[in-house]
């Protein structure tokens, strides 16, 4: 009986000694992007594929600040710097007529690999958006 008991005790503390030893994970990092003219997607892809790289949507958050329609649009990237060997993201600016959103949102709800992002109220004479980021690999 006493060999079970040791086995007992010993197996749960050798696996928390090997978890403990385990790798933090990476910090995440933020990076903001200010544009008066609107979302600057193609700034903010870059710095995912290149600065970040999360393995997965998992490793990342947008969030964005805006007063209204034709105020500056201020979007913010918190990710996790996986720095993925394989992981790419398509970031782009889904528009629509104002209020008119639910029609072209409802065909990316169904895609695993789509984060909808921010909100972005358009400037005058133009429609509003949705940020969307797509990993495409």
């Amino acid at each position: 009986m006493r060999p079970l008991i040791a086995v007992v005790i010993a197996a749960p503390l050798a696996l928390a000694a090997v978890a403990s030893q385990a790798q933090p994970a990476p910090a995440w990092v933020h990076k903001g992007f200010e544009n008066p003219a609107g979302p600057d997607v193609q700034a903010a892809q870059d710095f995912l594929n290149t600065q970040c790289r999360p393995s997965g949507l998992d490793g990342l958050q947008a969030f964005a600040i805006q007063s209204g329609h034709d105020q500056a649009f201020n979007l913010h990237f918190y990710c996790r710097p996986d720095q993925s060997p394989t992981a790419q993201y398509k970031v782009t600016l889904l528009t629509f007529e104002k209020a008119k959103f639910s029609a072209p949102v409802a065909a990316l709800l169904s895609n695993p690999n789509v984060r909808i992002g921010p909100f972005y109220f358009g400037n005058t004479g133009k429609g509003d958006g949705l940020v969307v980021i797509e990993k495409v690999k």
